[in-house]
């Protein structure tokens, strides 16, 4: 019983981080036709569609993929969409 009551404990806090996480995200993945880049929670773009795929943001930076021809390159970007991992590193996210 008290293990039951533990379980459910920590389900609870999961979840209410999780949801408290998302809720304070300020960067969504914002798709233009083949491209992607971030808007704000009003729907502004802030950071222009550029990229292939764009991850969500999480710890302050999001994972991109950019192809390049038959190369495939994943970089990282902060929330002003600077490079933190620039393609030309080669890094296999």
């Amino acid at each position: 019983m008290m293990l039951q009551r533990l379980i459910i404990l920590i389900i609870t806090c999961c979840i209410g981080f999780a949801a408290n996480a998302q809720l304070s995200q300020k960067l969504f993945p914002y798709r233009d036709g083949n491209k992607w880049g971030y808007c704000d929670r009003d729907g502004k773009v802030v950071i222009a569609p550029q990229w292939d795929r764009a991850d969500p943001f999480g710890h302050f930076s999001a994972k991109v993929m950019i192809r390049q021809g038959n190369e495939v390159y994943y970089c990282l970007v902060d929330e002003k969409g600077k490079y933190i991992i620039p393609p030309e590193l080669h890094w296999i996210g």
